[in-house]
């Protein structure tokens, strides 16, 4: 029987092309040529178009021409979709072709031109000049005025909606400590872990301080860049049932609609300290909270919640998404002892 051959993870083979751009001796072109056509090779635009942009910078940065692969990078990106997640590569693209000034710049605009959904035009219009004028590349030659009909109001982003229709009243908050305002893998793998073990166990899924305005747009990122099948059914479900949410609200003890706020921690302080029997047994929704990042939950978000609760029993600290699984189980076993 023949053994099904498995895809690289394109994101992880970009970064690696990445690395392997940024070591190469920079002699001439054709030193690069292997890593291009290896880019070139990724079967997602998106991650082929990411990984061209770096070789393409790493060329520029060491004086070589490197037009060509940034104009390869750009037909790469005219077959991501959906269209935010063009907008998204264009932006990508921008951002290493400012760092040289390098690369046909109208076809950057011009690809920015073509998005058909006029807020995402402007704001990727506008957010690609402002990038390159603040880096003081000369843009005053070129065709950078927003497409005519295209000069809509660009809103501020609406409230994300909280979940409506989700029957569980117990909820597993990750707090992002991760800084900067983009989505990182780490965001992704998250939310990728907790979906599955949020059906499993009936529980929400709030995300506190994440890089993101839209969950809609948020939750088809991580769909779209999630391998398995059965998780992002898993994600497509547990959103369609209304139990994910973007939370921007600062923590305080409690929650209009997620309740008792309670920290998970392998240092609870002892006047705070609770079982989670105990804590089931308040009769009141709950949202449990755990750091997502090096450092764990912040100090003022430990000093605000009224209760905190480790998870081991010998406070052992645990990596998020291992943690994740042990109070998902944990508030099974409770649950079931409680009848």
């Amino acid at each position: 029987m023949s053994r099904e051959v498995r895809k690289p993870h394109w994101p992880s083979y970009a970064r690696t092309l990445k690395r392997e751009a940024k070591n190469l001796e920079p002699a001439s072109q054709e030193v690069f040529q292997p890593l291009i056509r290896r880019a070139e090779a990724i079967d997602e635009p998106y991650y082929a178009a990411m990984a061209l942009s770096w070789i393409g910078a790493r060329m520029a940065d060491a004086g070589l021409e490197s037009t060509s692969v940034f104009s390869s990078a750009f037909e790469r990106s005219m077959s991501t979709e959906p269209e935010w997640r063009r907008a998204e590569i264009l932006l990508h693209i921008a951002s290493e072709m400012s760092k040289t000034g390098s690369g046909d710049l109208q076809k950057l605009f011009d690809a920015a031109a073509g998005l058909s959904d006029p807020e995402l035009r402007v704001k990727t219009f506008k957010t690609i000049k402002s990038r390159m004028t603040r880096k003081g590349i000369d843009i005053s030659g070129l065709k950078t005025l927003v497409p005519e009909n295209s000069e809509v109001k660009i809103e501020s982003p609406k409230k994300n909606p909280k979940p409506r229709g989700c029957k569980s009243n117990v909820t597993l908050g990750i707090y992002n400590t991760y800084e900067g305002k983009t989505v990182k893998d780490s965001h992704i793998r998250a939310v990728a872990r907790a979906a599955p073990l949020c059906i499993a166990y009936n529980l929400r899924l709030a995300l506190f301080n994440f890089p993101a305005h839209s969950l809609q747009s948020f939750i088809e990122k991580v769909e779209s860049q999630t391998r398995l099948k059965e998780t992002k059914k898993q994600i497509t479900r547990l959103y369609n049932s209304g139990c994910i949410s973007l939370e921007k609200q600062p923590i305080r003890q409690s929650h209009p609609d997620l309740g008792l706020f309670v920290a998970t921690t392998s240092q609870p302080q002892p006047e705070k300290t609770i079982g989670l029997e105990e804590l089931l047994a308040l009769d009141s929704p709950l949202c449990f909270l755990m750091g997502l990042g090096s450092s764990g939950l912040p100090g003022t978000v430990l000093n605000h919640v009224q209760h905190h609760l480790e998870l081991t029993g010998r406070k052992v600290p645990l990596e998020t998404c291992t943690a994740m699984g042990v109070l998902a189980s944990s508030i099974d076993s409770a649950r079931k002892h409680q009848g």
